[in-house]
C-alpha cells in the first residue's frame, strides 16, 4: 500500500534473507510453487546427504562464494512475521542467532544447488538475489557479465541497486548492457533514461551510434531526450537547435523543454519567449512562467498564465503553477467543482481556502480529493479536524461498496488516526478476509492485540 511519502523503495533486506532462507521452497523466484518445491523434498535431510557434492554448473560456485556475505548480512535480520491466524496469537520469536545459524546451514548444505542444477537461469537468479542481498551488486554485475549465454534480464534490477549505492560507473555498465540485449532498432525509452541518470555521455553515445538505425517512430520519440542529453553534457548550442527544430514542427513536448534547466537562464528565456506562439499546448508558456517565477518576476508569470487559463481552462500544468505563485488569484479555479482536478492541487486547495475562512468550499475541495485519493493521510486528516462527520460519512459508504482490500486498509488507517480504533480493527480484517495472504492486514491486527501502534 502507498504510504504519504514517495518515491519506491526497494525491498528490504529482511524480506530478502527470509525469503532466501525459508521461502525457497515453496515459492522460488514466482514460479510453479509445487514444481519448484518438489527438488527440495526429493533432497535428503541426512548430514552425508547434505554435503556439498563436486563440480555441478558455474553458477552454483557463486552460491558458495556469496555465503558469507550472506550470513553477514543475516547478522542483522530481525525474526520473521509469525503466520497465526488469530489476532490476539503473539508472533513466534526465535533468536536471531538461530536464524542466522539455520541460513548458514542451509547456504552450505548443498540442497539450493542439487534443486536448481536443471535449469541454470534459476540458478543465475539465485545467484544474484543472494550478492545483492549481502550488499554486492558489483559481484551480481560480474556473474552476470561472466554468463552471456544465459541471456537473463537481471541488468535493470542490478542497476538500480549500483545506483542506489551511488556507483554510477557500474549503474552505467549495467543499464548500457540492457539497452543492448535488444536489437539496434528497438529499446526501452524506461532503460535509456536510466542510463542517462547514471551517466548522460554515455546515454548520448548509445543514442548516436544508432542514428539511422532506429524504428522511425522510436526515432521522433527520443529527439526530446536527446536535448536534455546534449544540453547535460555542455552542448548548449545543438540542444537550442534541437529544441527549435521541435518546436517549430510542433513536437515540443515537456521532455524536451526539460533540457531547459541545463542551460543558462537568459538562452532559455530568450528561446520560450519566440517558440510560445508555435506551442499550441501551452507548455512552453508555463515553463517561461516557471523561470520568471525563479528570477523575482512573479507579477508577469502569473499574469500570463491567467491568460493561458482564459484560452485553456483546463491546464493542469498552468493551474499548478500558478497557483505556487498566486495562491489567491488561483482559487477561483480550484474552487470550480467542475473541473477535474490532482488529488494533490485540490488538497493545497483547501488548505487556501480555509485561510481565508472560506470553510465550505475548504471541505468541498478537501473531500473531492480524499475520493480520488483516500490514501492521503494529509487530505485526511484535514477532514478529520474540520469536518469529521462529513468525512467519516462519506468513508462508510466507500467501504460498504467496496471489495479492494487496498481501499478497505486505507479507511482502516484513516480511523485508527482518528482515533476510532475499534472501526479501524473492523475493516482490516475485512481486507484480510479479501486478501489473506497480505500479510500487513494481519501484521496490523496482531500489533493491535499486542498493544502497539499498528501505523
Amino acid at each position: 500500500m502507498a504510504r504519504p511519502a514517495s518515491a519506491s523503495a526497494l525491498v528490504p533486506l529482511l524480506t530478502l534473507l527470509v525469503g532466501l532462507a525459508l521461502g525457497w521452497a515453496t515459492n522460488p523466484f514466482g514460479g510453479d510453487a509445487a514444481r519448484a518445491a518438489e527438488p527440495l523434498r526429493a533432497a535428503a535431510p541426512s548430514p552425508a546427504a547434505d554435503a556439498p557434492r563436486a563440480g555441478g554448473p558455474a553458477a552454483a560456485s557463486e552460491i558458495a562464494r556469496g555465503d558469507t556475505r550472506t550470513q553477514a548480512a543475516a547478522g542483522s535480520a530481525a525474526p520473521p512475521e509469525a503466520t497465526a491466524e488469530a489476532d490476539e496469537a503473539p508472533p513466534r520469536d526465535p533468536a536471531p542467532e538461530s536464524l542466522a545459524a539455520e541460513l548458514t546451514a542451509l547456504l552450505r548444505s548443498g540442497r539450493i544447488e542439487r534443486a536448481l542444477a536443471p535449469d541454470a537461469r534459476r540458478m543465475l537468479r539465485y545467484a544474484i538475489e543472494a550478492y545483492l542481498a549481502a550488499g554486492a551488486p558489483r559481484d551480481a554485475l560480474a556473474l552476470l557479465e561472466r554468463h552471456p549465454e544465459l541471456e537473463s534480464n537481471q541488468y535493470g534490477r542490478v542497476g538500480y541497486m549500483l545506483l542506489s549505492a551511488e556507483d554510477r560507473e557500474g549503474a552505467a555498465l549495467a543499464f548500457l548492457a540492457q539497452l543492448e540485449r535488444v536489437g539496434p532498432e528497438q529499446f526501452d525509452l524506461d532503460d535509456l533514461q536510466n542510463l542517462a541518470q547514471a551517466d548522460p555521455q554515455a546515454a548520448l553515445d548509445f543514442l548516436d551510434a544508432r542514428a539511422g538505425l532506429l524504428d522511425p517512430f522510436l526515432a521522433e520519440q527520443v529527439r526530446g531526450q536527446r536535448a536534455v542529453l546534449l544540453a547535460r553534457t555542455g552542448r548548449a548550442a545543438e540542444s537550442l537547435a534541437l529544441l527549435r527544430e521541435l518546436a517549430a514542427a510542433g513536437r515540443l513536448d515537456t521532455e524536451g523543454l526539460q533540457a531547459l534547466a541545463f542551460l543558462p537562464e537568459a538562452d532559455s528565456e530568450a528561446f520560450l519567449r519566440e517558440t510560445q506562439a508555435l506551442d499550441a499546448s501551452g507548455g512552453s508558456t508555463v515553463a517561461l512562467a516557471e523561470l520568471l517565477g525563479r528570477t523575482a518576476r512573479g507579477e508577469e508569470a502569473a499574469r500570463m498564465l491567467h491568460e493561458l487559463l482564459a484560452r485553456q481552462p483546463d491546464n493542469v500544468a498552468a493551474l499548478s503553477t500558478l497557483f505556487t505563485l498566486d495562491p489567491q488569484g488561483s482559487l477561483a479555479y480550484l474552487a470550480d467543482p467542475s473541473r477535474s482536478l490532482p488529488p494533490a492541487l485540490l488538497t493545497q486547495a483547501g488548505h487556501a481556502l480555509m485561510a481565508q475562512g472560506r470553510s465550505g468550499e475548504a471541505v468541498d475541495a478537501w473531500l473531492r480529493a480524499f475520493e480520488a485519493d483516500p490514501s492521503d493521510w494529509e487530505v485526511g486528516d484535514a477532514l478529520a479536524e474540520h469536518a469529521p462527520a462529513v468525512l467519516f460519512a462519506r468513508a462508510d459508504e466507500i467501504a460498504a461498496s467496496t471489495h479492494d482490500d487496498e481501499l478497505l486498509g486505507d479507511l482502516a488507517d484513516l480511523h485508527w488516526r482518528a482515533g476510532r480504533h475499534d472501526r479501524a480493527v473492523e475493516l482490516w480484517r475485512r481486507a484480510r478476509g479479501i486478501d489473506p495472504g497480505d500479510g500487513e492486514w494481519s501484521g496490523k491486527l496482531r500489533a493491535v492485540a499486542l498493544g502497539q501502534d499498528p501505523l
